[in-house]
């Protein structure tokens, strides 16, 4: 028996999907990170405002196993990544 721990990723950015340079940039490198690993969905743009976002699903398995050790790994990778190259509003 072990625990599942859901942890997911959601990215949002001012700016239209196929041409805010950020956005897109953030992305990419979370389809790099997270291949085979995790889900990414593709940007979308929100229906006003003008915002848009993609998100980085749960692996879906449980805490401690190899599938969860990777994105575990993956999503530290990423946060560091969102860290040094754009501006984030999380710690």
């Amino acid at each position: 028996m072990g625990d599942f721990v859901h942890h997911a990723i959601l990215v949002t950015d001012y700016g239209v999907a196929d041409s805010h340079e950020a956005l897109v940039a953030a992305h990419a490198v979370a389809l790099r990170l997270f291949n085979g690993v995790a889900p990414v969905t593709p940007i979308t743009a929100s229906l006003r405002n003008g915002y848009s976002s993609f998100a980085v699903f749960p692996d879906g398995s449980k805490e401690g196993w190899n599938l969860s050790d990777l994105g575990d790994d993956a999503r530290d990778a990423n946060r560091n990544d969102l860290r040094r190259h754009h501006d984030p509003i999380y710690p």
